[in-house]
């Protein structure tokens, strides 16, 4: 009976080695399945950080685009308005000289253009 029971502990032992076996397989299969869905979380957060990225740097040219286009706006823009002030400037000028010589007129009348404001001179 002493081999029976050998046969047994050691039937006993295998199948206590082959639980411990089968839970450890158990457990990293399901470490597999987890790592496998972790996975696949960080492969569709990259495709949507990707896209989203692209879509960032596409808008980044068109700003870029467009801030290029504004600046030449503004450019221009302040190169009228510097040309309209030298244009009142000159306006400005003219328009002071034109009264300075109305005024110079007014103080002497008989210089004015060679005619006399009086009656004629006849001899």
């Amino acid at each position: 009976m002493l081999t029976g029971t050998k046969r047994q502990r050691n039937d006993d032992a295998q199948d206590a080695t082959s639980r411990h076996l089968k839970s450890i397989i158990e457990r990293q299969t399901a470490e597999i399945q987890k790592f496998k869905c972790e996975k696949e979380i960080v492969e569709n957060a990259y495709k949507e950080l990707s896209a989203t990225s692209e879509k960032a740097q596409n808008e980044n040219k068109v700003l870029k685009k467009v801030l290029v286009i504004k600046q030449a706006r503004q450019d221009q823009f302040v190169a009228e308005l510097e040309n309209a002030r030298r244009y009142k400037e000159q306006a400005d000028q003219l328009i002071t000289a034109l009264r300075q010589h109305i005024h110079a007129q007014q103080s002497h009348p008989n210089t004015g253009m060679g005619f006399n404001s009086g009656p004629p001179n006849i001899f």
